[in-house]
């Protein structure tokens, strides 16, 4: 099965007068968006990507920098497809004090004139997660003012026309601030692609700005979708096959391709739509309050061990591991309660969608049989008189 770093091995020598720009082109400026692309660079020049972007590949590897991303430049680099690249904005911001992980990219690509505002997931920041989650229960997050401000920004020193991407939380973002832009803003934006992102609060569906905008939105996941049936969308999305399960599927590098285009499939596993109603019926139980206490709580108690990063966690995981158990063990008799409360709440959603979807799934299969056996009947003479 191909993915996008096949479609670039065979297409990337091929201009777009020879191939027109399409969803792969799209996904591919967003996942390189991850890598530390700006970092110490002057953008005010026009120098093109390729003229310093073979520095990255000597990078350090670490959660966002992955050999998969690293390998995904080069390719880019070495193309004819991408040899005019421009890099136009890079931002990447971190607040521990108002729990904000933000960072957004500006492509930009003169023989087409294109140009693609990515708002990039969420990073290996435990400040980063912290806002994830705190989407459960926060009708808005920092990133997300951040991001209207900055897609204001954006579009204010921009002739013409842009396309808004986003991965994961990104994705998100990149919904949210098209939502929330000026109207005549919003008119400049060709389309809103949501890469397996989560949804958004019921406040922002509501909004007026969401209905002026959501039918240029387009939602994207693959079909073992985890991150991508979080929270609320209205939006009927693209399933695409992934050669993963699971959450590795959340990698867009494993997502598959058809020729010029993603692979696409009818709808999502089984599994991904029981996650989709049981993370619904878990926050609406559990509600805002106790999931804004529940969410300070976890967090807190990585802190006091010294995890402020994925990175951290990983470098010496038994240890930290460790500390994280014995923290938990140590806690207040009332707090170890709500948070074992909350977990047999997910877990008794889960099976009971679970149990729902086997009893479906019974059911379909002895009317089946049922029929199979009426059919049988009616064509066996001796039922007959």
């Amino acid at each position: 099965m191909a993915n996008i770093l096949d479609y670039l091995t065979e297409h990337g020598q091929s201009s777009f007068n020879d191939i027109s720009l399409n969803h792969i082109d799209m996904l591919i400026l967003n996942e390189i968006a991850y890598l530390p692309l700006g970092e110490g660079k002057d953008l005010t020049s026009e120098s093109t990507l390729v003229t310093w972007g073979e520095e990255l590949l000597a990078h350090d590897l670490d959660f966002l920098v992955t050999a998969e991303r690293l390998e995904l430049l080069k390719a880019v680099l070495a193309s004819a497809r991408f040899s005019d690249l421009q890099l136009k904005a890079y931002v990447n911001e971190i607040d521990p004090t108002f729990d904000k992980q933000f960072a957004a990219a500006l492509f930009y690509l003169p023989a087409l004139d294109y140009y693609q505002l990515v708002f990039r997931g969420t990073d290996d920041s435990l400040v980063g997660w912290k806002e994830d989650f705190n989407m459960t229960y926060m009708s808005e997050i920092p990133a997300q003012r951040r991001a209207v401000a900055f897609l204001t920004d954006v579009l204010g020193q921009l002739p013409g026309t842009l396309v808004v991407t986003g991965h994961s939380k990104g994705g998100n973002l990149a919904v949210y601030a098209s939502s929330f832009i000026a109207a005549a803003d919003q008119d400049r934006i060709k389309a809103v692609y949501a890469f397996d992102a989560p949804g958004v609060h019921e406040r922002v569906l509501a909004s007026p700005g969401y209905e002026r905008i959501k039918s240029k939105i387009v939602a994207i996941r693959p079909q073992d979708s985890i991150v991508g049936v979080m929270l609320e969308s209205d939006r009927d999305p693209v399933i695409i096959a992934s050669d993963k399960r699971g959450l590795e599927q959340h990698n867009v590098i494993h997502w598959q391709t058809d020729g010029y285009g993603l692979l696409l499939v009818e709808e999502g596993t089984k599994t991904s739509q029981i996650l989709e109603q049981t993370f619904k019926s878990w926050t609406q139980e559990l509600g805002g309050q106790e999931l804004k206490v529940l969410v300070n709580l976890v967090f807190d108690v990585f802190a006091e061990v010294g995890i402020d990063s994925l990175n951290d966690l990983q470098e010496n995981f038994p240890q930290k591991l460790t500390g994280v158990l014995s923290a938990f063990s140590n806690l207040p008799s009332q707090q170890r309660e709500m948070m074992n409360q909350s977990v047999n709440v997910f877990f008794k959603h889960l099976l009971q969608f679970r149990f729902q979807q086997l009893t479906g799934d019974l059911d379909q299969k002895l009317a089946g049989f049922n029929a199979k056996l009426k059919s049988l009947g009616e064509t066996d003479p001796s039922s007959k008189t």
